[in-house]
């Protein structure tokens, strides 16, 4: 895996090159190429024109995806009167970085382009050259460095002689890694089972443009390739890239969930397989932060989260047998929120967790979790349909009927619903009572815990406010609430607190006076808002919330995962936020496409016009341009659209285009 980090910060270098082993998660100062004392600094290339020595300043470089159909990344900047641009691209299935750099200057002129190999001496501790004109590093981990044409190699570094001319010339620098544990590639034999249908060509659009439109069609682009080069051959992938070298279930679920509606059917796999054989175990919970936590502590909206995965994976890649030789696991995992610890005579599910993972001993008390409820309730129906094909009949009505429990006590129990005044609530007490604030149990104990309560005299005392949270926009976007009812309008009027939480715009995952750890604007919490406001037909503050999120992705396009000070240490630094590009795909393809299987049809109903997306349905594909949201022909011939909807039968037979107009 590689990213190219281009900082603003002068007091750091202007681009560097973060080289990683995407099996073994690390902070920036564990990847490869990272150097105690000097950064990513060595990272950088020098071109040497008329004896002039010259890297990239922070006023002449500009880092940007190419604009062509490559998923490749251009660097450039000016040494002098030679303008220089480095490409850096990584060939598919290789463990291989290309550096094509291209030199044109108005007049020819000779240079050196001068490239070092210092790897991080955590991971290496042999350095040398060999003959051939070859740098190499050894350790945990071996990295050769060698260029085309031919360079000259020195202790640690690689020099070749180019000429720039006004037309151009181009030579290359070659970086190629050998990982250790690669053994563990053997755990899953199957091999590339959409290897013959893995290359789409993506939707062409101006790549200049600024309309609202093409950046978010950009940024489409952007999150496929993220995910792509972030999550491993085996299917893992830090949930926030350097910042927490754990795994979670639920982020998992949510990339597979993506993976699965943008046509990346391997990687949706991959991430699964990853889920089913080591995010989850034989009882059935779901892992988070690489560590299992059942009873009250229990995350049950990773459960539902995976079941919702796993069902999206079957409909649209149609592989029967991922789900048929994992039945059994799908089953536990199924299961584990139905035990009668979870069970209440309302339907709904108790536990003292959240789905932000906070404890009892913060002050979450026992009750029911509207996260919970949600993603239980969509993953339990998900389950129940699975069981027409994978299960028994008598799994089938127990699944269904534990769905529809929650999903009905969830809007209209007397007792414990969790609506208020007309609003969706995230926490209603055992005792039928709203949790509106949150205060530090300091009487919790469970010797199993012990470690992680704090003392009590160091523990906040003071109660704050926890409502609102932008959990309640769940039921809405996943349909458990009618978008055009007054629950989901108010709702969501109530919502907009969250808004703008530091005066830079988004939206907060809930009330920042509850909040000790990142308060802040979080990507994943804003694109919640964005999914439920197109589904509610709110389009201009739908449009509000994607426009913020384009603008925070910037040029990389990608996320942090929120934005905000953080208290560094005793908190990690914040890192790049996986479940962002996931979620934005998710965003784009239900949301404003609006594609979902229903009743064995591809239902398309678009909320937002100048939009094209492919949609990829097993060996087949839907080109979906809207240039309005009145009618609709489906290959040049009128096809039923009824309120802006089509209907399109499954399986597909062959390659379609989808036009909606005005």
């Amino acid at each position: 895996m590689v990213a190219i980090q281009w900082s603003r910060d002068t007091s750091a270098s202007p681009y560097g090159i973060l080289l990683c082993d995407p099996e073994r998660m690390s902070r920036k100062n564990g990847s490869l190429l990272f150097h105690p004392e000097m950064g990513l600094a060595r990272t950088m290339l020098t071109v040497v024109v008329d004896g002039v020595r010259y890297q990239a300043r922070h006023d002449n470089l500009q880092v940007k995806w190419s604009a062509g159909r490559n998923n490749d990344v251009v660097a450039e900047w000016q040494a002098g009167p030679v303008r220089v641009s480095e490409q850096f691209a990584v060939p598919n299935s290789s463990s291989v970085l290309l550096r094509d750099v291209g030199l044109v200057a108005d007049e020819p002129c000779d240079v050196q382009v001068e490239a070092a190999l210092y790897a991080n001496p955590l991971y290496f501790d042999e350095f040398g050259a060999r003959p051939g004109g070859q740098l190499f590093a050894n350790g945990y981990a071996s990295i050769d460095l060698y260029s085309i044409p031919t360079g000259r190699p020195f202790e640690r570094f690689l020099t070749v002689k180019a000429q720039a001319t006004p037309r151009g010339s181009r030579l290359s620098f070659v970086y190629a890694m050998e990982a250790v544990g690669t053994h563990e590639f053997t755990l899953y034999p199957n091999g590339h089972l959409f290897a013959q249908t893995d290359a789409v060509e993506p939707p062409q659009f101006d790549d200049a443009s600024t309309t609202l439109e093409a950046r978010m069609m950009r940024q489409h682009r952007i999150a496929r390739t993220s995910l792509k080069a972030t999550v491993s051959v085996l299917g893992k992938f830090d949930a926030a890239i350097w910042q927490y070298d754990f795994e979670w279930g639920m982020d998992a679920a949510m990339v597979a969930l993506a993976a699965s509606v943008s046509g990346e059917f391997e990687l949706a796999r991959a991430v699964l397989l990853n889920i089913l054989q080591r995010l989850s175990n034989p009882d059935g919970m779901i892992m988070e932060a690489s560590r299992f936590r059942g009873g009250e502590m229990a995350e049950l909206n990773g459960n539902g989260a995976v079941l919702d995965a796993l069902w999206h994976y079957w409909q649209w890649s149609g592989d029967h047998e991922l789900l048929a030789t994992h039945w059994p696991r799908i089953t536990a995992i199924t299961e584990y929120p139905l035990r009668e610890e979870f069970t209440h005579s309302s339907g709904l599910l108790r536990g003292r967790r959240d789905l932000w993972e906070r404890t009892p001993w913060m002050g979450v008390q026992e009750g029911f979790e509207l996260g919970h409820q949600t993603f239980c309730a969509v993953g339990l129906r998900r389950a129940a349909d699975m069981a027409k094909t994978f299960g028994t009949p008598e799994e089938r009505a127990r699944w269904q009927t534990a769905a529809d429990g929650i999903a009905t006590a969830l809007v209209s129990d007397p007792t414990f619903a969790l609506v208020d005044n007309d609003c969706l609530i995230r926490r209603r007490l055992i005792d039928g009572s709203v949790q509106r604030t949150l205060k530090p149990d300091h009487a919790y104990h469970s010797p199993d815990y012990l470690p992680y309560v704090p003392v009590p005299d160091s523990a906040v005392q003071e109660e704050v406010p926890w409502e609102p949270d932008v959990v309640e926009a769940l039921p809405i976007l996943y349909g458990l609430v009618a978008p055009s009812s007054v629950i989901a309008w108010d709702t969501l009027e109530t919502l907009e607190a969250l808004w703008n939480p530091t005066g830079i715009g988004g939206y907060a995952r809930y009330n920042v006076a509850a909040e000790a750890d990142s308060p802040g604007p979080w990507p994943f919490a804003t694109a919640f808002m964005a999914a439920a406001q197109l589904t509610s037909g709110n389009i201009a503050r739908a449009r509000r919330s994607i426009e913020w999120l384009l603008d925070m992705a910037g040029a990389g396009g990608s996320w942090f995962e929120f934005y905000g000070e953080r208290a560094t240490p005793p908190l990690p630094p914040v890192g790049v936020i996986v479940w962002g590009w996931a979620q934005f795909l998710i965003l784009m393809s239900r949301h404003v496409v609006g594609a979902e299987i229903v009743d064995g049809q591809l239902r398309i109903a678009p909320a937002m016009s100048g939009i094209t997306q492919i949609l990829r349905l097993g060996g087949h594909y839907v080109t979906v341009n809207v240039d309005g949201l009145a009618h609709a022909e489906l290959d040049g011939s009128a096809i039923t659209c009824e309120r802006g909807t089509v209907h399109i039968p499954l399986p597909l037979r062959a390659n379609h285009l989808l036009h909606f107009q005005a």
